[in-house]
């Protein structure tokens, strides 16, 4: 299933791996390296999944939350959070739903390839608090 993927991550170099291999692996990829850059690129073309840094620069992860948050457009797109703390998955989800997998950092472009496949195979259901996964 190809999907429309849009890539906040800090790392220039990180961001442009799993850009290509997302590519490779058929996705339409859009990427920002920002919280600014990703609630404008969400705003001109709402994608199917959000894959954000929890280090993201101006506005970052808490940021990019909220914003999704107000906009109906945005509210329900799924979001995979990538993180080098685990216990962020106790704390963020309970306050958004639509997190639906917490990814360890670092994580190889295939990584977030099979995160991805995994999520896009899942029931389409509501997430709660309890069924985000943490993969790693």
């Amino acid at each position: 299933m190809s999907l429309h993927v849009l890539i906040a991550v800090r790392d220039a170099t990180v961001l442009e791996y799993y850009r290509v291999f997302l590519a490779w692996e058929g996705h339409t990829v859009e990427t920002a390296k920002t919280g600014i850059s990703c609630m404008a690129r969400m705003r001109s073309e709402v994608p199917d999944l959000l894959v954000l840094d929890s280090d993201l620069l101006w506005g970052g992860e808490a940021g990019v939350l909220a914003g999704m948050r107000e906009d109906p457009d945005l509210a329900a797109v799924p979001v995979m959070v990538l993180t080098n703390r685990p216990e962020d998955g106790d704390i963020a989800c309970a306050d958004y739903p639509p997190i639906r997998a917490y990814l360890p950092k670092p994580l190889s472009p295939q990584g977030l390839g099979r995160a991805i496949r995994q999520l896009a195979a899942a029931p389409r259901e509501p997430a709660t608090a309890a069924s985000a996964s943490w993969f790693g």
